[in-house]
């Protein structure tokens, strides 16, 4: 068991990635029906898909976990409160550029953060009645911090299923 996952830590990026879709586009396909027939559940989806997307990702190891990674996470949560997510992480970019030293698992958290909220709000545009789509990216203060806290709570909690050695 201890060589499984010793093994388990240095398989190839590509390998663990594709681990973390075999894992992910089933969940986004149970999403995207349960958008279409109960519409009104948007938002609980939108927030149990982000937190499932940190949990793989750390799981299957395409990112650190997150007691290797945290620095930086207090300042980009306050910045993302403050600013708003976007602006924060091309600040938070600029800032790691300039000291020479970035937190590659935060960066990739955050893109797959954009890219999960962005996906299932044009997968279910239609389905809204018409809602346009800047109205639905405008979802408010609340929304955007309840799903940061998604993000990073699937994170926080991907230590629990840590190999044994790590």
């Amino acid at each position: 068991m201890v060589k499984t996952a010793l093994d388990r830590r240095q398989l190839p990026w590509g390998y663990r990635f594709e681990h973390f879709l075999a894992l992910m586009l089933p969940v986004l396909w149970l999403s995207l029906l349960v958008g279409h027939y109960a519409p009104g559940a948007f938002s609980v989806v939108i927030l149990v898909d982000l937190f499932l997307v940190a949990l793989f990702l750390a799981v299957t190891q395409c990112i650190k976990y997150f007691d290797d990674e945290y620095t930086d996470v207090a300042g980009v949560l306050l910045g993302c409160f403050l600013i708003g997510p976007l602006i924060t992480m091309m600040v938070y970019s600029l800032v790691g550029l300039i000291r020479g030293e970035q937190n590659g698992s935060l960066l990739t958290l955050m893109g797959a953060y954009f890219v999960t909220t962005l996906v299932m709000m044009l997968a279910l545009q239609g389905i809204h009645g018409g809602m346009d789509l800047v109205l639905m990216m405008q979802v408010g203060l609340v929304m955007k911090m309840l799903s940061l806290c998604a993000v990073f709570s699937g994170w926080f909690l991907s230590g629990f299923w840590r190999p044994l050695n790590a």
